[in-house]
């Protein structure tokens, strides 16, 4: 009987020892090895690698890129700005109804970002939009494209909103 605790024993040793061992699992993938990131300031964009960007100028934007089928638009309003037409806006809520507003827009997802369709020259843009308070300001941060490519970057589009930083 002596000799069946000890070979019991023994086998649960070896068992407990076997499942401490290192896993062959490999280490999870940043998400961030497959995007390119472009920052401004204090702000992180983060686009799929195979959507190449480029900077344009855009009136009234401290962001803009452009590729083939995808533009990236960012304004930051700042508090000073914001207070120079007579608006205190303390929560991004309050900042957002008001955005939203002004571009025929509404709000989706607790308000953290919106979507609406703009008409240019005889063509329809979707954009999707979202909003980030910061230490300095509210940014808007806009991916659009043709309303035609509207099915095809719906989703995508929410996905990067969703990807940005701030330092």
């Amino acid at each position: 009987m002596k000799k069946f605790w000890i070979i019991l024993l023994c086998a649960l040793m070896v068992v407990g020892l076997t499942g401490c061992g290192s896993s062959s699992k490999e280490p999870e993938k940043d998400w961030r090895e497959d995007y390119t990131v472009y920052e401004l300031d204090h702000m992180k964009v983060y686009v799929p690698k195979e959507i190449v960007l480029g900077d344009f100028e855009a009136e009234g934007w401290d962001f803009a890129k452009s590729g083939e089928e995808i533009a990236v638009l960012g304004a930051l309003d700042t508090y000073d700005e914001l207070s120079q037409f007579g608006l205190t806006l303390d929560t991004l809520k309050d900042y957002a109804e008001l955005v939203t507003q002004n571009n025929n827009g509404e709000l989706v997802d607790k308000g953290t970002y919106y979507e609406y369709t703009y008409h240019y020259d005889q063509t329809s843009f979707y954009y999707c939009v979202g909003i980030y308070k910061t230490s300095a300001g509210f940014w808007n941060l806009n991916f659009a494209c043709q309303e035609a490519n509207y099915t095809k970057y719906e989703a995508s589009m929410k996905d990067w909103l969703s990807k940005v930083e701030f330092d």
